[in-house]
């Protein structure tokens, strides 16, 4: 588990993805076939988008510093992510399931909330925003053989923290969320035969 508070694409390409492809190689190098990784699931991007875009565009989402930062986290999110995929998809081969996870909008249970159109517009694109957050990882997946957890549709307001917390998932959201994951992966190609586990 390389996971890391406040992560984004490109933190995690300093400092998370060399060690994951250390780690596939690892294993991959060994004789033994059930010591090869199969399954990478990523859940990036988000920190990325949040904090940048309510800094700039709370209160005025109409300012020109606004759209420029959407537009700009936007872009380095796609650059990474292709990085990102291309390094995993090369080190692991076509035969590891990859999973990505697109993201839920969290401003509807939290102080923020008047701020949830917005959020939505940067996660599944429209007006303004051509191409959005969820667009990109689908995007990038589809490009490099991943799966996608959807996890929009299963987060609900009850599924948060909410508050002064405008990010986070509750218990019954990381729930949710694994759920997301569980549904978009074969589950029996990842764990391989009985016996051999």
């Amino acid at each position: 588990n390389l996971a890391r508070s406040g992560a984004t694409t490109t933190t995690l390409i300093a400092e998370q993805l060399p060690v994951a492809l250390e780690l596939i190689a690892a294993r991959r190098a060994t004789a033994t076939p059930v010591d090869d990784v199969r399954l990478v699931t990523i859940d990036i991007g988000g920190n990325d988008v949040f904090r940048p875009i309510i800094r700039d565009c709370v209160p005025d989402s109409q300012s020109p510093t606004c759209a420029a930062t959407i537009a700009a986290e936007l872009s380095q999110v796609d650059v990474d992510y292709d990085r990102i995929l291309a390094a995993l998809r090369a080190a692991a081969g076509p035969d590891t399931t990859i999973a990505v996870m697109t993201y839920y909008n969290p401003l509807p249970g939290c102080e923020l909330a008047d701020f949830a159109l917005l959020a939505q517009l940067v996660l599944e694109g429209g007006g303004p925003v051509t191409v959005g957050l969820n667009d990109i990882i689908r995007s990038r997946a589809a490009q490099y053989g991943a799966e996608v957890a959807e996890t929009g549709p299963v987060i609900g307001v009850e599924d948060l923290v909410g508050g002064t917390d405008c990010l986070h998932p509750d218990n019954s959201g990381h729930a949710d969320i694994a759920a997301a994951f569980a549904a978009a992966v074969d589950i029996q190609a990842v764990v391989g035969p009985r016996g051999r586990r």
